[in-house]
């Protein structure tokens, strides 16, 4: 109970930086208190390790779901299929392999009565006839 309405945000946060400049992506939380019209940022949490883009190695940079390659969105629907948890992914990354090494960020809730919801990085495998393998949950911690 508060005198008015707090909102929880949790971001993927891109800078805007000058083009030969890499970026640094974090995922934050942000609290916002709302009374009278007015709103207040109260908090701010920053819920992962940051991720440069263009990243160290030979991964892609951070892609947001509506920019996706046709691989990201098809790994990624696999993902948000598998029954027992609900994947709500916001992000990937894609490095080309003999197949592709995907790192996916999202929300995931597990599908039990009460299940609290969670930031993690999911790490994929596919492979050359395009089915995911070695499928890893790492959860962000804050």
């Amino acid at each position: 109970m508060v005198n008015g309405i707090n909102y929880a945000f949790y971001c993927l946060v891109e800078p805007v930086v000058a083009p030969d400049v890499a970026k640094v992506n974090k995922l934050e939380l942000i609290v916002i208190h709302a009374l009278d019209d007015k709103y207040t940022e109260t908090a701010e949490r920053v819920l992962s390790r940051p991720v440069l883009v263009p990243p160290i190695g030979s991964f892609d940079g951070v892609a947001l779901r509506d920019e996706f390659t046709e691989a990201e969105q098809a790994a990624a629907e696999q993902i948000e299929s598998l029954i027992g948890v609900d994947y709500d992914i916001l992000a990937a990354q894609q490095q080309v392999v003999a197949g592709l090494n995907f790192v996916f960020y999202s929300v995931v809730t597990p599908a039990t009565r009460n299940g609290q919801a969670f930031f993690a990085e999911i790490e994929a495998f596919r492979n050359l006839d395009g089915r995911l393998e070695n499928f890893n949950l790492i959860p962000v911690k804050p």
